[in-house]
């Protein structure tokens, strides 16, 4: 958990001034175009898609910042639902089996939650989003176990071609 809180508190400013800046290109973005479309005709849409284009990188550099963080508390969480081995393909196998039990779970109450007409598709329209949200928590890890085993077996054939080869020098 303190590395967590470290990583954020590290993390943190660069992700607000990422995205600080990508909304203030974005808007400037939308002002230039408004702006320059009226003095000269077609200038605007270049302004735009410039302001666009620089906002989409700080963009891309607050999304990069948040994975880290991400990658780090969806560990924790894993970790907390009691999935402590390493990359291995049985933990990609609980995880889907985790997935398979969140959809069932979500079927079977949904219905009865239905039945109510008041609160019924408020509450369900928030379930849903819930459980999507932890089955996308699920196929990321899945995908990062998946890339580790991968990068694993690599090096191993890779480190088998190597020394293959010093002992064919010799």
């Amino acid at each position: 958990m303190n590395s967590l809180r470290e990583e954020f508190k590290d993390k943190l400013p660069s992700l607000l001034a990422n995205t600080a800046l990508a909304l203030v290109f974005g808007a400037l973005g939308l002002f230039s175009s408004f702006l320059l479309d009226m003095m000269i005709e077609g200038l605007g849409y270049l302004s735009w898609l410039v302001f666009v284009l620089v906002a989409g990188v700080f963009l891309i550099r607050a999304l990069s910042t948040v994975l880290v963080i991400a990658d780090k508390a969806i560990g924790l969480l894993i970790t907390h639902l009691g999935i402590r081995e390493p990359w291995s393909r049985d933990r990609v196998a609980k995880d889907l089996v985790f997935i398979i039990v969140i959809i069932l779970a979500i079927a079977a109450i949904i219905p009865l939650l239905k039945i109510s007409v008041n609160i019924g598709t408020e509450l369900v329209a928030a379930i849903t989003m819930i459980a999507v949200g932890v089955i996308f928590v699920f196929i990321y890890d899945i995908g990062r176990t998946s890339w580790r085993i991968l990068q694993t077996k690599a090096n191993t054939v890779t480190n088998r071609f190597v020394n293959n080869s010093e002992g064919d020098e010799k």
